[in-house]
């Protein structure tokens, strides 16, 4: 089963991902946790996306499937991954190499949230990690990069009959079930 948990900071898809990854037992990608961790360790990949990370804007798509396309492969019988496409380069990018691949996806959860709700949130967040995409303008530019390329996204994938809206303003667990409820009512596990 392969897992795409799509949304703009803050929205749950981190917690979500920890949650699906106990329940199925799949491996679980933060790409966002990938690229932070490209930059820290200064990889060729990192130091050229570092700039871009920072201020918030998607990575190039080529990078960003050399990342992500190698670590699919890698776990192609089944996956969750936060935030897998966040611009249409990517998308793009993510179309070529699907095909080229063979590679389909199973389920899509777009996790909507209010860009005043994630900065609470976040603000909150940042007592406890220090992350340098987080600062005001970076945030305000991951909104608006989601809310610029998530309708061309969610076409792409409605078309394959594999979107479903998520509500964020439940709770944690009532969050957790729908998505549980909607894997068990479209998925034979």
């Amino acid at each position: 089963m392969r897992i795409i948990l799509l949304g703009p900071p803050a929205s749950g898809k981190g917690t979500q991902g920890e949650l699906l990854e106990q329940k199925y037992h799949l491996p679980r990608l933060s790409v966002g946790a990938l690229i932070r961790r490209h930059v820290q360790e200064q990889t060729p990949q990192g130091k050229r996306i570092a700039p871009t990370m920072t201020a918030g804007k998607a990575i190039p798509a080529d990078v960003y499937i050399d990342l992500v396309g190698e670590w699919m492969l890698e776990h192609k019988n089944g996956f969750i991954i936060d935030n897998l496409i966040r611009s249409g380069d990517q998308l793009y990018a993510f179309d070529t190499f699907s095909k080229k691949n063979s590679f389909d996806l199973d389920f899509v959860f777009i996790f909507r949230v209010f860009e005043n709700e994630a900065r609470r949130r976040l603000h909150i967040r940042k007592t406890v990690k220090n992350r340098l995409d987080e600062h005001d303008e970076a945030i305000h530019e991951r909104f608006v990069t989601f809310n610029t390329s998530i309708g061309e996204i969610v076409g792409y994938f409605s078309k394959q009959h594999i979107v479903y809206e998520i509500d964020t303003s439940k709770s944690i667990e009532s969050i957790h079930n729908d998505i549980v409820s909607i894997i068990k009512s479209h998925k034979t596990l």
